[in-house]
């Protein structure tokens, strides 16, 4: 919770900065007033968006026994997305992010599962919408602050080479299925406050590459249970176009 009121004062801080050198930079028409700049709200939506992608590893946290649970497996989504509205200090990033992983049930508790112990096979959709600062750099290098909420749009099925009628906690493996699945939207596991930081250099005028650290915090277990089971943290490489 420490970590969630730091990184708010500090997108505080960054932004009030943002804007002091956006009004500072603001050219001036006769020396002693500021032109009124274009509203970039104003502008054609595909005329002023960039697009995204991204790729790179991140951890699951899975804080249960580690005698029940696998260790918090590393998963490696492939993400894109849209910026709105580009060139601009504020934007609207929304982004999808897709991997999958094993899942099991044992002693009436969902845990992750080494291959070896898999029942489910999970598919996940993880839809983020952050607002986005940026503050530009020596006209070569942005950097951004985001927060905002993301999504987690799970489903599963029988991982490969499990039967409907194979052993499982509830008696098979089928009944197990449907309490993970049951499981996913329970509790509001599928609601996340989303973090994040990059930092891009331009390559061309329509290119920009550079890392991404993305932190998302499960609010359905941390007011729930105050744990942060299914925290998602990730870092890796995104490019815009």
């Amino acid at each position: 919770m420490k970590f969630i009121k730091v990184f708010s004062i500090i997108m505080l801080i960054f932004l009030s900065s943002n804007l002091f050198a956006q009004a500072a930079q603001e050219p001036k028409s006769d020396g002693t007033e500021t032109e009124a700049s274009e509203n970039p709200f104003t502008k054609p939506f595909w005329d002023n968006s960039d697009f995204f992608v991204g790729v790179g590893p991140a951890v699951y946290i899975s804080t249960g026994s580690q005698t029940n649970s696998a260790v918090s497996p590393v998963v490696y989504p492939v993400y894109f997305g849209i910026i709105w509205p580009k060139d601009y200090f504020f934007s609207i990033q929304p982004s999808l992010r897709f991997f999958n992983g094993y899942f099991y049930m044992k002693n009436g508790e969902i845990y992750p599962a080494e291959i070896e112990n898999r029942t489910a096979l999970a598919y996940s959709f993880l839809i983020n919408v952050p607002a986005v600062f940026k503050a530009t750099f020596w006209e070569k290098v942005n950097v951004t602050l985001s927060a905002g909420l993301g999504f987690l749009i799970r489903f599963a099925t029988l991982a490969p080479d499990v039967n409907d009628y194979d052993y499982g906690d509830t008696g098979t493996a089928g009944k197990d299925l449907a309490e993970i699945n049951k499981w996913f939207w329970g509790g509001g596991r599928f609601i996340y406050l989303s973090l994040g930081a990059d930092w891009l250099f331009k390559i061309t005028d329509n290119v920009q590459v550079g890392p991404e650290f993305s932190m998302f915090i499960p609010l359905g277990s941390l007011f729930s249970e105050f744990s942060l089971n299914g925290m998602i943290i990730s870092l890796g490489l995104k490019f815009v176009f």
